[in-house]
């Protein structure tokens, strides 16, 4: 089930299924193709133990942005996995700088006396 979450997410939301979730409701109710799936893998790592880091395009109001993120396992006082945390962050500036090509080395000329 969805507890309250952040306003990028509650933006993303809408946008992808056309309405808000309920506090309590299951982001996964609803379908809506591969990205769904690829969230729900993430989701199945997470609550099956394992520290998620992945980069992923994000669809949404401003486009597709590429993001980061990074799932991780909730447990109870006695271990047992009671959900996931999810923190995304945009790197689409990053990621541009870093597949751009170096601007060209300036070589200057002395004149020689």
């Amino acid at each position: 089930p969805l507890p309250p979450s952040n306003h990028a997410f509650q933006e993303m939301v809408p946008f992808h299924i056309g309405r808000h979730l309920a506090v309590g409701e299951s982001v996964f109710a609803e379908t809506f193709g591969d990205y769904l799936d690829g969230w729900k893998a993430l989701y199945d790592r997470a609550l099956g133990g394992e520290k998620v880091i992945a980069e992923i395009d994000v669809t949404g109001p401003r486009g597709i942005r590429k993001h980061e993120i990074r799932l991780n396992t909730v447990r109870e006082v006695h271990g047992a996995v009671i959900g996931a945390t999810v923190f995304s962050r945009d790197v689409t500036e990053r990621k541009l700088t870093e597949t751009r090509p170096p601007p060209p080395e300036r070589v200057r000329s002395r004149a020689r006396r």
